[in-house]
This record gives structure tokens, sequence and C-alpha cells, in this order.
């Protein structure tokens, strides 16, 4: 129970922060620097669409509906945080527009439809209006980011005081809502099948909810208008971080974000796991049965072909001599080092005396000296 208030603590101080922000204007500073702001959604949205890519391969390889559409949550983020990099005013085009200005909420209201979706009961494939979800959510993505950079109409109107205003209010509201269903459902899931991609999913729903909220309130260039891109970044890299963090204890990228997934796939990875396991025991101990046997056997060789004589003395000491030193017949007294190799000094020695026997030859030789001319 701790952990959870520590962990609902942490998520509750960027609400404190916004409402600080929002009760005192006099705190709320206008800061604006378009250069830094490009650049910082625009790494934060290559890194979002890194983890989405990411959760989509692993969705195909499964094929599982309930991962492929949590990608699509963060590449929806991802997609519409780029193209509100793009159309970042004085970087790409002169001046703002509604492209720059609606992009984040709208990309954060496809999000939250696709996180409730998500978090609802699926079959384990990928359907067929999953496939087409990705296609449709590029095609919105391509035609945003072209009327927004090339300022052409609807997206080519003059600003506004925030980002969401009019209509589009009450569906930041209800997207903050959804956001939030999905987040409490899968934390259920979480408390049933703890993972740290899981839980990390689940922190970043309820910072996207909040990253809404901010969006809709907050007024541009205002330092509550940049907490939410503080919010999205937090978000964003909590998941990626998770990722890699669950790829290090595992050493491989491939169960990276099966807590994600439906019930009949984890059963079914699950069941893929445990054939792998028993193929490996088996060959595992096929592997050691034939080394045994094929050692057995070279033994068994290499003793038939050692001399009768040879092969006694290689299975053990002879018999023992009796105290008084006298020994069976046929053999000699035993000792340890009788059957060591020769050691190196001795093996000194012998060259020595073999040398030495050399050189006599050698000067009887010259000398023609031999002992049966000493006798003569």
């Amino acid at each position: 129970m701790p952990r959870v208030l520590v962990w609902a603590t942490h998520l509750a101080l960027p609400l404190a922060g916004l409402w600080l922000l929002l009760t005192r204007p006099g705190a709320d500073l206008i800061w604006q620097h378009h250069d830094t702001h490009f650049w910082l959604v625009l790494t934060v949205a290559v890194v979002n669409i890194a983890v989405g890519s990411a959760m989509s391969v692993a969705a195909h390889r499964r094929q599982d509906g309930r991962l492929f559409l949590v990608s699509l949550v963060f590449l929806a983020g991802a997609g519409f945080l780029f193209a509100h990099a793009l159309a970042t005013p004085k970087v790409l085009i002169a001046h703002p527009n509604a492209g720059f200005d609606m992009a984040m909420a709208v990309g954060l209201i496809i999000g939250s439809v696709l996180a409730l979706v998500s978090s609802l009961r699926l079959p384990a494939g990928i359907t067929r209006w999953q496939l087409a979800l990705r296609p449709l959510l590029a095609l919105v993505l391509f035609a945003w980011v072209v009327l927004s950079v090339l300022d052409l109409p609807p997206l080519n109107r003059q600003t506004q005081v925030r980002d969401v205003e009019g209509p589009m209010v009450f569906a930041s509201y209800a997207a903050v809502a959804l956001y939030l269903v999905a987040a409490v459902r899968f934390y259920l899931r979480y408390r049933r099948a703890p993972g740290v991609v899981l839980m990390s999913v689940v922190t970043a729903f309820v910072l996207l909810a909040e990253a809404m909220l901010a969006v809709t309130l907050a007024d541009k260039w205002r330092l509550s208008w940049w907490e939410w891109h503080l919010i999205l970044t937090a978000a964003f890299l909590f998941v990626g971080y998770s990722a890699y963090v669950q790829y290090r204890r595992e050493g491989s990228a491939a169960g990276l974000f099966d807590g994600i997934a439906v019930a009949e796939t984890t059963r079914r990875i699950r069941a893929q796991y445990e054939t792998a396991l028993e193929e490996l025991v088996t060959a595992l101990q096929e592997s050691e049965a034939g080394a045994g046997r094929s050692g057995s056997r070279r033994g068994w060789r290499s003793a038939s072909a050692l001399p009768r004589s040879r092969r006694r003395s290689s299975t053990g000491p002879p018999p023992r001599c009796s105290p008084s030193g006298t020994c069976p017949a046929g053999s000699a007294p035993w000792s340890p080092s009788a059957s060591r190799p020769a050691s190196a000094r001795a093996r000194r020695s012998s060259c020595a005396r073999r040398s030495r026997r050399s050189g006599r030859r050698s000067v009887t030789s010259r000398s023609g000296w031999s002992p049966a001319a000493l006798s003569a």
C-alpha cells in the first residue's frame, strides 16, 4: 500500500504545479523561444515513435490485438507531436496557425479513444478493423502535416489564446476521462499479473490525461503551456526507460511487452516457453548420454590395446610386499614414485651419463687407445 501512495503522490505533482500556475497568474510567466520548442518537441516525438514502433513489431510477432492498439496510442501521440514541432512558428513557417495550435489536442483525443478500446476484452488476434486503423491514422497525420507546414486551409486560420477553444473543450475533457478509465483497467490487470512495462503504460496513461488537461487550460507560451510538453516527455521517456530496464533484466527484446497482451496470447506464449524448455532439457540429456557412451568405448579400446603387464599396472599398484621385504614372484617392491614419470633431474643425469660415454668413445677413436692394446 505505501508504494501505491508514493506512486500516486508523484503523479499528483504535475497537477499541483498546474494548479499553482493557473491560480497565480503572476507566476505563470511567458517564455516564447521557438528554437527550443522545435528541438525539444521533435526529439520527444522521435523517441516516442521508436517506442510505438517497437510495440507494433511485438504486436505483429505475437499477433495480439491489445498490444497493437496500445502501440497506436503512442504512435498517434508521437505523430501529432511531430506535426506540432514542424509547425513551430519562425522555424519552417513564418507565423503560427491552427495546425500548430490544435495538433497535440487532436493527437491526444485520438489516443484516448484507442486507449479505452485497448483496455476492453479483445480477441487474441489482430482483427481486420484494427489493421485498418494504422493506415487511416497515417493518412490523417500526413494530411495534417502538409496542411500545417504549407499553411493551407482549413489549418491556416489565425491562432487563438489557447490551443483548445470552442466545442473541442468538451472533447478534451472526455479524453481526460477516457485516459483515466483505461489507466484504471490496466492497473487492475497489473494487480493480477505485475510487470514493469505494464506499470509504465498505466503511468503513461495517467500522465497523458494530465497533459490533456494542461493543453485545455493553459495559455500559449506560458509556463503552464510548457508544462504539458514536459508531462508528455516524462510519459514517453518513462515507457522507453521501463522497456530498457526489462530488456537488461531478460537479455532479449522478445518478451518486453508480453505483459500488455491478451490473456489468450499470454497462455500461448507460456506454452511455447514450456515446449522450448522441455526440448532443451531433452537435448542436454541426450548429449550427456552420448558423451558417456563414447567415453566408455574409448576407455575400453585404449585398455585393450595395452600389453598385459601394462594393463595390470594401470589398474592399480601390484600386491604389496611383506614387511620382511619378500615380494611375490614376478613383482617388485612398489612405491608411489615408481608409477610417476621421471623427474627433470633424473632426465638430466641420464643425458649427462650418455654424453660422458660418447666422449670416451670419441677420445679412444682419436688416440687409438683401447683396453686390448693396453693388455698387449
